[in-house]
């Protein structure tokens, strides 16, 4: 509980998140939650907000209901690896400002 709370979780959204938890009733052991087929092991806490990713990588908002929330991450790698590959380069640098 510490940690997440020097991470910028709240009491309220702890309490608020483990009520939507057991609402929902997932299982826990030390290291994840589980609610059938899926298992969480880890959670994200942003300005004061409490996270958690399912087995099909969609993002959930625990201190609002369990609602999806839209998220995207881009690997940087393969980007830079598509737009060399569009525009006939080995390498790809934005130009010097």
């Amino acid at each position: 509980m510490s940690h997440l709370l020097s991470n910028g979780a709240s009491v309220q959204t702890l309490k608020k998140s483990l009520l939507e938890f057991q609402n929902e009733k997932w299982a826990t052991d030390r290291a994840s939650l589980s609610h059938g087929d899926d298992k969480i092991r880890y959670l994200t806490v942003s300005a004061g907000n409490l996270y958690f990713s399912d087995s099909s990588k969609n993002l959930y908002d625990m201190t609002k209901g369990g609602q999806m929330v839209f998220s995207f991450v881009i690997d940087l790698d393969h980007l830079h690896s598509e737009l060399c590959e569009a525009l006939d380069q080995r390498e790809f640098s934005f130009a010097a400002s």
